[in-house]
């Protein structure tokens, strides 16, 4: 009798410690679904190595945003029907001209493309480098703001000076606020 009482305790056990394993990988398998959009850019940010900024590997005429410290290499164009599909759009003043350079950039779009998703870990005193019409602009970022989306004019003006102003939601997935990242020239070459 003694032996099968410890019998039905161990099947009780199992059972419990399986069920207990069954709700673990569950709870698991939810939490990795409702958090996918939140940790993509991270994974991809960890597994995808650092973009080629050499000369040699951009085609002539190729408009591209290089941030090296986010790995993001993205290609410019004025197309206003690309912008939802993972194209940032300058406007503003033209790069080499005085004035502000505004990029702007969604966190995420239509074809899954990840852009801008990545802004918010960029830092003060990073780099950022353009390619522009055969030109080589890098700027340095000396200043890094969070407002809400009606301030956002305030960041798009012209200045007197060589600024580069990139836009982006914020947090990420959200449109709740504006990440504004300023910068100013610090080289161009050709």
């Amino acid at each position: 009798m003694e032996k099968q009482a410890v019998k039905n305790n161990l099947l009780k056990t199992r059972f419990r410690f399986s069920l207990l394993h069954l709700i673990g990988i569950s709870l698991i398998a939810v939490g990795l679904f409702l958090a996918g959009p939140f940790i993509k850019p991270y994974i991809y940010y960890a597994l995808i190595p650092a973009p080629l900024e050499a000369s040699h590997s951009l085609k002539e005429n190729d408009d591209r945003l290089f941030i090296p410290s986010i790995k993001l290499d993205a290609l410019l164009s004025n197309d206003i029907a690309l912008y939802d599909y993972g194209i940032i759009m300058p406007y503003g003043a033209n790069l080499g001209e005085m004035g502000n350079t505004v990029l702007e950039g969604h966190n995420n779009a239509k074809n899954g493309s990840l852009l801008f998703s990545l802004l918010h870990l960029v830092k003060v005193k990073e780099k950022i480098v353009l390619h522009y019409k055969g030109e080589r602009f890098e700027y340095i970022i000396d200043k890094r703001q969070i407002v809400e989306p009606k301030r956002r004019a305030d960041f798009i003006k012209n200045t007197p000076d060589d600024r580069l102003t990139l836009i982006t939601c914020y947090p990420p997935t959200s449109t709740a606020m504006r990440l504004i990242l300023t910068g100013k020239l610090r080289k161009m070459t050709l």
